[in-house]
């Protein structure tokens, strides 16, 4: 990976620490991705305390195409990644959710789109179980 700006954001929510670090990778035919890796870290001192990591990843065609500022145009750096983050924060919130709610068995790692991590919002924890398994 490589890093376009060191940046990252963390917050405290529901009994969790949420860590999101951005970075942007080049594919070989030239295509960049933004990536905004989400780690939730239960905060106490359980000896099964839970970590997971979800990686949104975003095209540079596909962030034009949400840019409702400037629709078509890839948005600033700063502003993709803010709105990369804002995603990325509520779909852990979600996740967080259903973890305190008593699903422990989600899936330490995994790699989204933020359409797929857009759509698991206000799913029905049967269904995010399903999902995040």
């Amino acid at each position: 990976m490589g890093t376009a700006a060191d940046s990252s954001l963390a917050v405290s929510y529901a009994g969790y620490g949420i860590v999101a670090r951005f970075d942007q990778v080049q594919a070989g035919d030239g295509r960049l991705s933004h990536l905004c890796q989400l780690t939730a870290s239960e905060i106490g001192e359980r000896a099964d305390a839970l970590v997971f990591t979800r990686t949104l990843v975003l095209g540079d065609a596909q962030a034009a195409l949400m840019n409702t500022a400037q629709p078509g145009i890839v948005p600033a750096l700063d502003r993709l990644q803010a709105e990369l983050g804002a995603h990325g924060m509520r779909y852990m919130e979600t996740l967080v959710d259903v973890v305190n709610r008593g699903f422990r068995a989600i899936a330490p790692v995994g790699n989204r789109s933020v359409s797929d991590a857009r759509s698991f919002l206000g799913m029905t924890d049967a269904a995010l179980q399903t999902r995040e398994g």
